[in-house]
């Protein structure tokens, strides 16, 4: 009887030590993917950081704005993927650069004018390595979403909608405010950007994102970036007002427009990014963000 007790309570002691060793495991994993996840409204403190972006994807190693470009980045360890979209006919919203499906794909004519159920035939026949991932078809902006969630990248979202000089105004806001609730549906509001150079286009993202965190507190304010032509003192206080953490441009990003920026509390994205050494001094500089094709050693990826 007594062998039976002595027994049991080692069999109790050793299940107890299995239990809490798995999780304390199991917790240090948790805790460690979500270190990995980047979350934007962490970023406050990292001015300068010279963090990663793929410019339309891994577009150096597979075409651009498309899903095998998105995982690329995904594995080279890009902190953010970026991506240009815009709206069908119907109003899906894919991933492509041009207005027109001429130039990457076997398709004609102007996206917006199409319903998805022809788009998506178009069979992408052009940009790096394209005969490497033959056939492969324009990519959704859901499945963008989804395989930068998979490599826990930030989404870097272009909003490339028509100007509403050439569309109903009704079918450019659609489109945006689509962009925004999607990104909400699949719980991504803190691992997305907004960037675009219409400030009509941020302001209905700002509006969405306030009705949102009106009616659930706990959720994140939008991140906007404004893409300026040139960044001036004057485009930075423009960035400010229109409410984005941040300004991207190719041109007039130097040491000291940096500097002003970081002072009224706007982060800097500088693109393109082509060779290491310009990566190195666009760090000396204390550049937020970089965009690229590819990953260079200077540039800062993922934690994870």
């Amino acid at each position: 009887m007594i062998r039976r007790i002595y027994t049991g309570l080692l069999l109790a002691l050793f299940v107890s030590l299995f239990a809490s060793l798995y999780l304390s495991e199991t917790v240090q994993a948790a805790k460690a993917r979500n270190k990995a996840e980047p979350a934007l409204s962490q970023l406050g403190s990292t001015a300068g950081a010279c963090l990663a972006i793929a410019h339309r994807g891994a577009s150096d190693m597979a075409p651009e704005n498309t899903a095998a470009a998105f995982r690329k980045a995904g594995k080279a360890g890009f902190w953010g993927a970026e991506a240009d979209v815009r709206p069908t006919k119907n109003g899906v919203l894919v991933c492509l650069h041009n207005q027109t499906a001429d130039a990457m794909t076997d398709g004609r004519g102007y996206v917006y004018t199409k319903k998805w159920s022809s788009v998506k035939k178009y069979r992408i026949d052009a940009g790096r390595n394209w005969r490497k991932y033959d056939p492969q078809y324009i990519c959704t902006f859901s499945e963008f979403l989804d395989i930068c969630k998979r490599f826990h990248m930030v989404a870097v979202i272009d909003i490339k909608v028509p100007s509403e000089k050439i569309v109903n105004s009704k079918f450019s806001e659609k489109a945006v405010r689509d962009m925004y609730k999607m990104v909400r549906k699949k719980k991504m509001l803190d691992q997305a950007v907004f960037q675009c150079s219409v400030h009509e286009y941020l302001k209905y993202v700002k509006q969405e994102s306030d009705k949102a965190v009106k009616e659930d507190s706990t959720l994140p304010k939008s991140t906007m970036w404004y893409l300026a032509q040139r960044i001036s003192r004057k485009e930075i206080r423009t960035a400010k007002k229109l409410g984005c953490a941040g300004i991207t441009s190719a041109f007039g990003v130097t040491r000291s427009m940096i500097a002003y920026a970081h002072k009224k509390g706007v982060r800097v994205v500088y693109y393109l990014i082509t060779s290491n050494a310009q990566a190195k001094k666009y760090r000396r500089y204390k550049a937020d963000f970089l965009v690229s094709n590819r990953k260079f050693s200077a540039m800062v990826g993922r934690k994870n």
